[in-house]
């Protein structure tokens, strides 16, 4: 077989490796989206229990993978997939750079509010607006257990806003999309 032979060999044989990683990785990809719970899962209204020292958080490595696998993502809490712990990733900049916060209680919040559209990995491809605090005091443990607090505002904020009503066992767009279906229903 001559050079130019081989080499074609080796680059079609190349283009068919390339197009397998490529399935597999965006199978994985569907995988992590499907671990997130929508709509009728009774879990995402049931309050998160507190972390306590002793509790395994591995879970958290796969909180990470699973915001990463969606791409409209900003943040998760763990009962979003199946973890019923206090447990908020935030990567507000889509960068990586994921932020873990472990039982985060808002401390102060601004007297200003803002209304604006907000979404939810929950409950896809419906956006309604909530009005949130503008900024917020965030206490909360990192994943070394140590206490921190964050001033948050903006965007920042209305997402950990968003997560703790999350681990509150509350969702607005829940509860809107909840209202919604009952509206369809009494006018069918």
């Amino acid at each position: 077989m001559t050079n130019k032979l081989k080499g074609k060999a080796r680059a079609k044989n190349s283009k068919k490796q390339n197009r397998l990683k490529k399935i597999r990785i965006e199978s994985t990809i569907r995988d992590l989206q499907r671990c997130i719970l929508t709509h009728d899962a009774s879990s995402l209204y049931e309050p998160s229990l507190d972390v306590i020292i002793e509790d395994d958080l591995s879970f958290i490595a796969k909180m990470k993978k699973v915001l990463a696998a969606c791409k409209s993502g900003v943040g998760l809490a763990g009962v979003q997939i199946g973890f019923n712990k206090k447990v908020v990733v935030l990567d507000a900049k889509k960068d990586g750079r994921y932020k873990v916060y472990i039982n985060p209680e808002i401390i102060e919040h601004s007297e200003e509010t803002v209304k604006d559209y907000e979404g939810c990995l929950s409950y896809p491809k419906i956006s309604i607006p909530v009005e949130r605090y503008v900024s917020v005091k965030v206490k909360y443990v990192s994943e070394d257990f140590k206490e921190h607090v964050d001033n948050m505002s903006n965007f920042e904020a209305r997402i950990i806003q968003h997560e703790i009503d999350h681990i509150s066992g509350k969702c607005l767009v829940g509860d809107a999309w909840k209202a919604k279906q009952a509206k369809r229903k009494t006018l069918v």
